[in-house]
């Protein structure tokens, strides 16, 4: 299932380097689908946007998301410390060549839905060790971004 809107893009933290590329992509590619936005880069959110703090969450895969199976996350630090007001999440293809903008929801509904997992649990549907304490939650619980 292809989720809301998929971008072909150019081929650049936590993963060596590779997360804050993913990162910084992911805003351009929020840039992009909405230019009203205003571009603060702050360590606290990424855009304003509808008088709204907006920061924009990346993930990088080699897999189209899929609102049945796939989650998003937010460090559980990031959570508690963070003053924005809504999440936006972004999955970014491993080879940069497309991105799919999964939806949003407010920092409140992340942290009142969202599941907690402790740093060192491994994953039971991908394997993959959490390396800080984690917030998860089910892609299908997403405010759809409208498409354009």
């Amino acid at each position: 299932l292809l989720l809301q809107t998929e971008y072909v893009c150019n081929s650049m933290s936590v993963l060596s380097g590779a997360g804050n590329f993913s990162g910084k992509l992911a805003e351009v590619v929020y840039q992009d689908y909405f230019p009203e936005a205003d571009r603060k880069n702050t360590k606290h959110y990424d855009f304003i946007h509808n008088d709204c703090k907006v920061d924009i969450k990346s993930k990088t895969g080699n897999y189209i998301p899929n609102i049945h199976k796939n989650s998003v996350d937010v460090h559980t630090y990031s959570l508690e410390h963070q003053k924005c007001d809504y999440y936006v999440f972004i999955s970014i293809h491993n080879s940069f060549s497309k991105a799919w903008i999964i939806g949003g929801c407010s920092k409140q509904f992340f942290r009142d839905n969202s599941i907690m997992f402790k740093q060192g649990t491994i994953m039971e549907s991908t394997g993959y060790e959490l390396y800080r304490d984690t917030n998860m939650l089910e892609i299908s619980k997403l405010t759809p971004i409208p498409k354009r």
